[in-house]
């Protein structure tokens, strides 16, 4: 049983904020070497009118090689009504050590707030957070009380 996700998942912001437009927008590579699997979260701000956000992952053996889309439908969001929504993919066993996300921006202007990744499955414990990661902490049957 996992006691906590703190120091069993590791949380890295692979793209900042993108400001509303259309353009393909391609996020830092996520190295894979001692995980299992990878949850991206993709949130978005203000979409537009007929804007669409498409996300795809696409995968190589080396961090500045040419990378290969993954075989599958992208995933999208196709109305104004998903702004400030989420899209979530997860990846688990990639065949290759590197990953990248695009999100794709067209038809109207759509706002990209950020994307992060998730890496869970860890073949070493615990985690040690990157240099996101201001400052965490983890409460176990805390008590009431001021903080």
């Amino acid at each position: 049983m996992i006691e906590g996700l703190l120091k069993n998942v590791e949380v890295d912001r692979i793209m900042e904020s993108v400001a509303a437009g259309q353009a393909a927008n391609l996020s830092d590579a996520v190295d894979m070497a001692g995980f299992e699997s990878v949850l991206f979260s993709i949130s978005f701000g203000a979409i537009d009118t007929g804007g669409i956000a498409t996300v795809k992952v696409s995968q190589c053996d080396s961090e500045a090689g040419s990378y290969a889309d993954l075989l599958g439908r992208s995933v999208a969001s196709s109305a104004d009504t998903d702004a400030q929504g989420i899209i979530l993919v997860e990846i688990k066993n990639p065949e290759e050590r590197y990953l990248k996300v695009t999100v794709t921006t067209s038809i109207a202007d759509v706002e990209i707030d950020t994307v992060t990744a998730f890496k869970f499955g860890a073949k070493k414990l615990p985690i040690t957070e990157n240099d996101d990661i201001i400052d965490s902490e983890q409460h176990v049957r805390p008590a009431e009380g001021t903080a």
